[in-house]
């Protein structure tokens, strides 16, 4: 009857009476060579071809011209030497050790994605700390010259509504908030490459609408 188990399985089973205590992975199948260098090179053969290759001792026989029974001779003595106290511990250790890393990794994993969340919440507090400092610088550079709230002018440039086309050119320039563009010279603007009257208009009325400049005040 077919199967969906490994040779890996299998030959634990063989080894142990009993199927491992956990999934095998296939990082599982490198731990063979370590398994099979207990034993001799044609003992190694006959395992691998019975339980990982699913052939039968008769066609094993037939590649070797020995008789079935010469096969299960062989695989059974092998057995027994996997067997024996000494290294059927170091077969369990094998699968233990490694299935101990597996664990570790896991928990390595998830200890990452709580640093990541972690890093992902800081900066967030950070880029909010950055506004309050930065209203809170430009309160005091203005020395009350502007009225509008500090949440205005600390408010990034991406969030202000600006075109597409103002909002670049202003970044070019090194402008990141409103209060910077808000306390920056009508004329200091004009000379901004690119930035002609339609654009210095449309500055000055996201400014007046969110109340960083005062009404009146445009043309100055």
């Amino acid at each position: 009857m077919a199967t969906d188990k490994t040779g890996t399985v299998r030959l634990y089973e063989a080894i142990f009476g009993a199927p491992p205590g956990r999934d095998i992975s296939p990082d599982d199948h490198g731990r063979l060579n370590e398994i099979l260098d207990m034993l001799t090179d044609r003992e190694a053969i006959v395992l691998r071809k019975r339980f990982f290759e699913g052939l039968t001792r008769r066609t094993i026989g037939e590649q070797f011209y020995v008789t079935p029974d010469r096969i299960r001779q062989i695989e059974g003595k092998a057995l027994r030497k996997l067997r024996r106290p000494a290294h059927k511990e170091r077969v369990r250790e094998l699968f233990s050790t490694y299935a101990e890393l597996g664990q570790i990794i896991e928990q390595l994993r998830g200890e990452i994605s709580r640093l990541q969340e972690e890093l992902d919440s800081a900066k967030a507090d950070n880029a909010a700390l950055s506004r309050q400092v930065f209203a809170l610088e430009h309160l005091v550079n203005t020395s009350g010259a502007n009225t509008a709230p500090a949440s205005v002018l600390a408010l990034p440039l991406e969030e202000v509504g600006f075109s597409t086309q103002v909002y670049y050119l202003l970044h070019y320039r090194g402008f990141r908030y409103l209060g910077e563009v808000a306390r920056t010279n009508r004329e200091e603007l004009r000379k901004i490459r690119g930035l002609g009257q339609k654009c210095l208009n449309e500055i000055i009325e996201v400014l007046t609408r969110l109340g960083a400049i005062p009404e009146g005040a445009e043309d100055k």
